[in-house]
């Protein structure tokens, strides 16, 4: 059995025995020093309190920490385990909760590689401080997201849909280190795929809004680690309303030599993801 079988399992175990033995605040705190002990740093995880149920566990306060910033970068008020046998018996712990104005479940397992399942819908991405914080959302957008995801001998594949609705996005170029500013952008919907390879993402995206938007192609890399030498193929369609490319001031102008005569900008991004040649489709 691989080690990410053994080690989910073990601590499957190792829940059941401890929860049956420690009031909820320390059982809490016992199950956070035990995540705490495989993050990375600067990242820590708080647990204020924990209840055994039927079958499950409940965790409550839990948080994930920034400690180099200080910074909280997930909370969660709720999250509810469950140990039921359907989950167990296929090497899976379920879990649920409600945050960010919506609900996200699925499951996690652990017999080949660390193998994630995932929805969340209803999310509304502006309740997350640190994305607040860079003022570049200006709506209350809604995110849906389904993720299958296998991490297996450090190499990942699967799939990621996510769907925004409402998302208007502004910003000062100072503010965030741009080029230009960022004019008042509003999609009323934007469709996103990535599908993972152990050495490539194949990426769709496309929008409708201000800025009716299609974007395909595949980034490439041998280490999702170090993206520096991560090289990029991608085609992008842009078609912007008149009112919105008016807005766009010197753009605009360069987006001319781009445009073909039904008004899309047509682009191609290659080489360097970092540094990528830009070229006319």
């Amino acid at each position: 059995m691989k080690p990410f079988a053994l080690g989910g399992l073990a601590f499957i175990f190792w829940c059941f025995l401890v929860w049956v033995q420690l009031p909820g605040d320390r059982l809490g705190q016992t199950l956070a020093h035990q995540i705490n002990q495989n993050l990375t740093p600067p990242y820590r995880l708080q647990i204020q309190g924990a209840e055994p149920g039927w079958m499950g566990l409940g965790l409550e306060g839990v948080q994930l920490w920034d400690q180099g910033s200080k910074e909280l970068l997930v909370e969660l008020g709720q999250l509810d385990l469950s140990f039921a046998p359907w989950y167990l018996f296929r090497g899976r712990v379920g879990f649920e909760t409600i945050a960010y104005g919506g609900e996200i479940a699925g499951s996690l397992g652990f017999l080949f590689g660390l193998d994630l399942d995932l929805e969340a819908s209803h999310l509304q991405p502006n309740r997350i401080m640190r994305l607040r914080k860079t003022g570049l959302i200006h709506s209350n957008p809604e995110l849906e997201l389904k993720v299958q995801l296998n991490l297996d001998n450090m190499q990942a594949r699967g799939m990621i849909d996510i769907q925004l609705h409402n998302l208007i996005i502004e910003a000062k170029a100072k503010d965030l280190n741009l080029m230009m500013d960022v004019p008042p952008t509003n999609f009323l919907k934007l469709d996103a795929r990535l599908e993972i390879e152990p050495k490539s993402t194949f990426i769709q995206l496309a929008g409708k809004g201000d800025l009716s938007t299609n974007l395909s192609g595949k980034v490439e890399y041998s280490d999702l680690g170090n993206l520096q030498r991560a090289r990029m193929d991608l085609s992008l369609k842009l078609k912007p309303k008149e009112e919105y490319l008016e807005s766009l001031g010197v753009i605009a102008q360069f987006a001319k030599s781009f445009t073909d005569p039904t008004g899309v900008i047509g682009l191609r991004l290659h080489g360097n993801l970092l540094a990528p040649q830009i070229e006319k489709l």
